[in-house]
Formats: structure tokens, C-alpha cells, sequence
């Protein structure tokens, strides 16, 4: 008896084999899925530099340089410079090229004062909603950013209070407020970097920081609110500190 047409196409049996079309488009697509994950490890890359520092404000990103650090083509590259250009982190201009993004004194007290607003909301939607997990991982890291500072660590200092405020942001339970939180940080993470370097300004944060994970901790949304527009106050970080490094870097 004759086999039926059905059991010789059993789930063991060999797959079709493919034409050079589908060939061609799946050598396209896996070539298109590399580069994706080659923008993303380069803009990842380019925005740490930038927000650590080690790429300064009005500094020129150059695109072959960057394919040769990165060990890829330019088009990943391009496609990492326009997110950041997205973001704000970098500025394109026709016929010069990319430059990290430098901002007016104006600019700064503006962005500065829509960050103290935003962190302000996280913590007050924190001081309701926070969960005890939450909390715990806050004072944690609250640990570990004072002992950096009383070490006068200023790089480690600036990346642990970075994750402390994410865990500020992540508490307020607002997906949409966190996205605006952080997209702001990142603009001003350069110039806000300057201010931390100072020993005197990493000390002070020691018992900010602990007034308003007190606040939180005691429900009180008003104290935390008032408290933390109170540490990101361009008087708090101390402006005069911070002009003057830019000249200095300008200089």
C-alpha cells in the first residue's frame, strides 16, 4: 500500500530548501538586525562618554574615529548620532558636523529648574506609593553613595547618585514621569557632573539625601517634594562653581 502524501512530510522530515531570493533577503535582515545592535552598543557608548564627561560639551564627534573605536561601518555610527541628536545630546549642523550639545547659561537655569520639578513629583508620588522593596533598595544605595563621598570619590560618587535617583524616580510608579525624568537627566548629567566633583557639594548631599528619604519614608509628599527641589537648586549645586568650570574648559 502506498505511503500517504501527509506522513512523508512528518515533522522529522527535511525542510525546503530555500531560493536564492529568500537567501538574499535573510542574509539582508540579519546584516539589518547587526547593524541595530551595533547603533545601540555605539550610542550607548557615546552617551556614557558624554555623560561622564570624557566627551565635553561643544566637543566635535567625529564619525570615522567613532567607526574605528567601535570596530563597525558609519552607518551604525550615523544612526547612533541621529538618537542622540533625538535626545539632545548632540547637535548636528549642516556642512561642520555633530557637537555635543552646549547650552546658554539661560538654557541651563532653565533645564535645571524642569529637573528640580520633575525629581520633586517622582518623590512626592514616591512618599505615597513607594513599596517597602523599594525603599530598602533606596537606603542601600543611599549607603553606598555617602561612602563614596566621604571617601572623596568623585566619579564613583556621580554614577551611584545617578542609580540613587533612578530609584527615586522608579518609586513614583509613573512610567510617563520617569521617561521625562530621566530624557532630562541626561541633558544636564554634563553640567551637573561638574558640581559633583566638589568635595563640599558631594558632603552636603549626605544629609539631603537623608532628609528626603526620611520624608518618603514618613508619607509626608510635601517635605519630599520641597526637599528634593531644594537639593537640585542651582544654588545648591553651587552655580558660581559651575560657570566657572565651564569657562575653565572653554579657556
Amino acid at each position: 500500500m502506498a505511503k500517504s502524501t501527509e506522513s512523508s512530510k512528518g515533522p522529522d522530515a527535511p525542510s525546503r530548501r530555500k531560493t536564492a531570493p529568500e537567501r538574499k533577503q535573510n542574509v539582508l535582515e540579519a546584516g539589518a538586525e547587526r547593524a541595530m545592535t551595533s547603533a545601540q552598543r555605539v550610542r550607548a557608548g557615546l552617551e556614557e562618554d558624554i555623560l561622564f564627561g570624557r566627551i565635553k560639551p561643544g566637543e566635535r564627534i567625529d564619525e570615522v574615529s567613532v567607526s574605528h573605536q567601535y570596530n563597525v561601518s558609519r552607518t551604525p555610527v550615523r544612526e547612533a548620532l541621529n538618537s542622540l541628536a533625538s535626545g539632545g545630546l548632540v547637535d548636528v549642523r549642516p556642512r561642520q558636523g555633530v557637537f555635543v550639545a552646549e547650552f546658554t547659561i539661560e538654557k541651563l537655569i532653565e533645564m535645571f529648574e524642569v529637573m528640580a520639578g520633575l525629581e520633586g513629583f517622582c518623590v512626592r508620588l514616591a512618599a505615597r506609593r513607594a513599596t517597602p522593596e523599594e525603599i530598602e533598595a533606596i537606603i542601600k544605595c543611599n549607603e553606598e553613595v555617602n561612602a563614596l563621598a566621604r571617601e572623596g570619590n568623585s566619579m564613583g560618587f556621580f554614577e551611584k547618585n545617578n542609580e540613587l535617583h533612578g530609584l527615586f524616580y522608579r518609586a513614583s510608579g509613573n512610567e510617563t514621569l520617569i521617561e521625562m525624568t530621566l530624557a532630562t537627566q541626561r541633558k544636564v548629567a554634563p553640567y551637573r557632573r561638574y558640581a559633583t566633583y566638589h568635595k563640599e557639594r558631594m558632603q552636603n548631599s549626605i544629609g539631603e539625601h537623608q532628609a528626603v528619604i526620611d520624608a518618603i519614608m514618613a508619607h509626608d509628599e510635601d517635605a519630599a517634594d520641597r526637599l528634593m527641589r531644594e537639593h537640585l537648586s542651582l544654588l545648591a549645586v553651587g552655580f558660581s562653581d559651575l560657570v566657572a568650570a565651564l569657562a575653565k574648559d572653554k579657556g
